[in-house]
């Protein structure tokens, strides 16, 4: 797993600064075309995180709503004055959770994918390495996930819906 607890990230300009609380649920790196359009990039690497384990340092982020491929909500949290994209919040995840955007991390040498999703847009350049799972859309998370991760979602899952 990637430690990347203590890691502090944030936009372009440094307005809106966070600290990771814990280590990331997961790690993934999505090459769907949303993802690639809002990050002129061929995927986007997301750490997959409880949103109360990323501690606010700076400004907050605005956000806007997009619709994502499962037909509910894709929240888009950016700089409101560089318009960097520093999280996202998938409304089809049921928890209070938050993919924070790898590349905004201040040192993101500690960041490898553990696996790829939505690899059917994947860009023909991009080679996935031979030792990570690849997905045409996505997965089961209990077929991926370590049992303390898988815990840690079934546990903000129960709490979110008051369970």
């Amino acid at each position: 797993m990637n430690e990347l607890k203590g890691s502090e990230g944030g936009c372009l300009c440094g307005a809106v600064r966070y600290r990771l609380e814990e280590n990331p649920m997961y790690i993934q790196a999505c090459h769907c075309t949303d993802c690639q359009t809002v990050s002129g990039s061929a995927f986007v690497v997301n750490l997959w995180i409880e949103k109360a384990n990323v501690a606010r340092l700076g400004d907050p982020p605005v956000s806007f709503m997009n619709t994502a491929g499962s037909g509910k909500g894709h929240e888009i949290f950016h700089c409101e004055k560089c318009g960097t994209d520093v999280f996202s919040k998938y409304h089809a995840s049921p928890g209070a959770d938050l993919m924070v955007r790898a590349g905004t991390l201040d040192d993101t040498s500690g960041v490898e994918p553990m696996a790829h999703i939505f690899t059917r847009s994947k860009q023909n350049w991009v080679q996935i390495p031979d030792d990570k799972p690849d997905f045409k859309g996505f997965y089961r998370v209990r077929d991926l996930w370590s049992a303390q991760s898988a815990e840690r979602l079934t546990r903000l899952i129960k709490q979110t819906s008051g369970r």
